[in-house]
């Protein structure tokens, strides 16, 4: 696949990595757990959530590196990786419930802390909105803080509109239709930047929570627009630092509300920062487990089933 088209899904870089030859399913989905069985009473689980259209495996060793720290979970989002088809899009509100079956199906009680990459970051934040207290934590790795007004400001801040963005995603979503049930995780992306409706995360709980922003461009090469057999109407880098300005103004607020979060900006990291940095990002995890752990609350939790 042409690397523009890559560029503007980034999460797919990693998309088609190497699979478990023999995967592990529980209500459909893969799964990969570690450290499960030695969970101590009360100790929080680390819920890893994938970008868009991105298995399991494009996270690394980086759940390995975890699993020295607290007990981690793995999944494919129904259908991507080795995950079975559900016959639903991926909605954040049917991703939250397959997740919290899942949970229950795995026996797995709270708290939580989840983690996500790319598409997967808006996602943590719409479960911990339905998880309320359940959740103990937060790590956002370069999260997109999907927003149909901020995608709009950004083209017209560099003297475009809101067509040309509704020619971009028309574009996108004809690209990926070459890709095995690509809509099912694209479809409500792109449909909810086309309604105009921002997203609604529901109470998110103040938790400790890490935010990590990438800064490195990578700017697509002349030939590789003449593969795809179309070219933005906009200057790419222009676009691309409109984009990441109104981001660091944009999302901040989402690790505002407790004194042991923090935001970090890597201006010399690529939107895989699990991969280029996977130190910052275990540091990020271990500062929320220990700030997590400090907790009045972690004390008062008791195991009990996850909530139904």
């Amino acid at each position: 696949m042409p690397r523009l088209l890559l560029l503007f899904l980034a999460p797919l870089l990693l998309a088609f990595t190497a699979a478990d030859p023999e995967p592990t399913r529980v209500d459909g989905l893969h799964v990969r757990t570690i450290g499960l069985e030695g969970r101590a009473p009360g100790q929080p689980v680390v819920i890893f959530e994938n970008g868009s259209l991105s298995p399991l495996e494009s996270w690394g060793d980086l759940p390995d590196k975890v699993s020295d720290v607290a007990p981690t979970i793995q999944y494919d989002r129904s259908p991507i990786g080795q995950s079975l088809w559900d016959g639903k899009p991926g909605t954040p509100d049917h991703v939250t419930a397959r997740l919290r079956s899942l949970l229950k199906a795995l026996d797995v009680a709270p708290p939580y802390i989840l983690v996500g990459w790319s598409w997967g970051g808006d996602l943590v934040r719409y479960h911990a909105g339905a998880f309320g207290d359940d959740v103990v934590g937060i790590v956002y790795v370069d999260p997109p803080g999907q927003s149909p007004a901020a995608s709009v400001r950004v083209l017209e801040a560099i003297g475009f509109d809101k067509a040309t963005l509704d020619w971009e995603l028309d574009h996108l979503k004809s690209a990926t239709r070459e890709l095995p049930n690509a809509g099912a995780d694209v479809t409500p992306i792109d449909d909810m930047i086309r309604s105009g409706l921002e997203p609604d995360y529901g109470e998110v709980p103040a938790v400790p929570s890490v935010l990590l922003i990438s800064g490195k461009r990578t700017p697509p090469g002349p030939e590789e627009a003449e593969d795809i057999g179309f070219e933005p109407p906009y200057d790419f880098m222009i676009h691309w630092d409109a984009k990441l300005r109104d981001k660091l103004a944009r999302l901040p607020e989402w690790v505002m509300d407790h004194p042991d979060s923090r935001m970090i900006f890597l201006p010399g990291s690529g939107h895989a920062i699990q991969y280029q940095n996977p130190d910052i990002v275990l540091d990020a995890v271990r500062h929320v487990y220990d700030s997590a752990m400090d907790h009045e609350r972690i004390a008062s939790l008791e195991p009990e089933s996850p909530s139904p």
